[in-house]
């Protein structure tokens, strides 16, 4: 017996995220199982890597990827959840040009080589989340947070942290 296998280009990460998540406003969530527990309040933030593809074109690595927000809020009426991209400068630049600009993780920025090492990374607000009394934080290893509406995760800005206060 002969067997054919056929090797995929694609990274097996990528294939798991292949299509980037909608985003939605602040949504009142149904229960579809059990009930959520008495008592429970407060908000749960994840953040991590949600956008991965460009014009058709994979990140170079999931690090890569533009950063995303889950808020679920929970109140005295049930649990609401939002979910919204962090709109980082370079966000905005790969969105309105529908291709990646920028250099990251895994990828090199597009163009002649010669100009590659002057364009800059792109920080991809993608690590983690700081929930702070007034504000929520999306972080990034390698440049400063995020600011972001704890309700509505509207990107307000970013800055370093004295520039917060």
């Amino acid at each position: 017996m002969k067997t054919h296998t056929k090797i995929s280009a694609k990274k097996s990460w990528a294939k798991s995220l292949a299509l980037p998540a909608a985003e939605f406003p602040l949504t009142q969530l149904s229960v579809k199982t059990g009930k959520i527990p008495e008592g429970l309040r407060g908000s749960l933030y994840r953040n991590g890597p949600g956008r991965l593809e460009r014009g058709g074109v994979a990140a170079g690595h999931w690090f890569d990827g533009d950063g995303a927000i889950l808020a679920v809020h929970f109140t005295d009426v049930g649990a609401r959840a939002v979910y919204r991209y962090v709109q980082t400068a370079g966000y905005l630049a790969e969105e309105k040009a529908d291709k990646f600009l920028y250099s990251n993780y895994g990828m090199t920025a597009p163009g002649p080589v010669w100009l590659r090492w002057t364009k800059t990374v792109k920080n991809a607000a993608n690590t983690s989340v700081l929930a702070l009394p007034d504000r929520l934080l999306a972080l990034w290893e390698g440049g400063p947070p995020h600011r972001l509406d704890l309700q509505t995760l509207e990107t307000q800005g970013n800055g370093r942290f004295r520039q917060f206060r």
